[in-house]
């Protein structure tokens, strides 16, 4: 996954004095591309952001013999994501779950449940807000959040990737509505929904406590389009014509 480690040694040890060793990394198989020198000893830790080919060169009285490249690539991003399994559930389980073309009603039964395979996948482009609305069954109070992989790495606790949707009210059935804005910059392609109901509202994406329900989705994040054309920003507004020296005042423009 996506920042995880991985060992690296060699089949075959050089015995002797006055051994070297240089660790590269590379993009490709014939370490012509994204070359980078890494460890000098006889084993490396590498940690792991991108599929890389690793090998070391290995020199004996300036005599250099290359070991043969592996590659250590990546884990799909779903099969990275911290598992989150509560050791109770009340009667106050997610009934429903809807986000642009998903709707998902169901009775939950299990403390998680895994929705990734089986149903529509929401279309969310970045820099666009869409409604969503989760529906809880009669029960305690229920803090709902949902947990978006906006940067596709494998994790839910990236800065912005934490939305508070609501509180439920105790004994009522109740349907949480409310916005999520997907960042400008978002990476494009499948990623993680987590929705999670917390009887003491957990505020994690990994939690693995008490009283909690949790299920997982993908939705298809779709990258914003580059702007085009020659802006016209209008004019540049200002909070206060006049300040006294040292002050301060905050600039915006006319039109977004």
């Amino acid at each position: 996954c996506v920042g995880g480690t991985v060992n690296l040694s060699l089949q075959n040890a050089t015995s002797g004095l006055g051994v070297t060793y240089q660790w590269q990394s590379a993009s490709d198989a014939g370490f012509t591309s994204n070359l980078t020198n890494l460890g000098t000893s006889a084993t490396y830790t590498a940690t792991v952001n991108q599929a890389l080919y690793y090998r070391c060169n290995v020199t004996c009285n300036n005599s250099t013999g290359t070991s043969t490249p592996v590659l250590v690539g990546l884990n799909n991003f779903y099969n990275c994501y911290c598992t989150a399994v509560p050791t109770s559930m009340d009667n106050n389980g997610i009934t429903n779950v809807v986000l642009d073309n998903l709707s998902n009603p169901n009775v939950s039964t299990t403390r998680y449940q895994n929705f990734t395979t089986g149903l529509p996948v929401p279309l969310l482009t970045g820099g666009s807000s869409y409604p969503i609305s989760i529906t809880l069954q009669t029960g305690y109070t229920y803090a709902v959040r949902v947990f978006i992989d906006f940067n596709r790495n494998g994790s839910f606790g990236d800065a912005g990737e934490n939305l508070l949707i609501g509180t439920s009210l105790a004994d009522n059935p109740t349907t949480l509505n409310g916005n999520i804005t997907i960042p400008l910059n978002a990476s494009g392609g499948l990623t993680g929904m987590r929705v999670i109901g917390y009887d003491d509202d957990g505020n994690e994406p990994c939690y693995n406590g008490v009283y909690a329900n949790v299920e997982d989705y993908l939705v298809q994040l779709v990258a914003a389009t580059l702007c085009t054309g020659t802006p016209n920003p209008g004019n540049t507004i200002t909070c206060s014509s006049t300040v006294c020296s040292g002050g301060t005042a905050n600039l915006s423009l006319q039109f977004a």
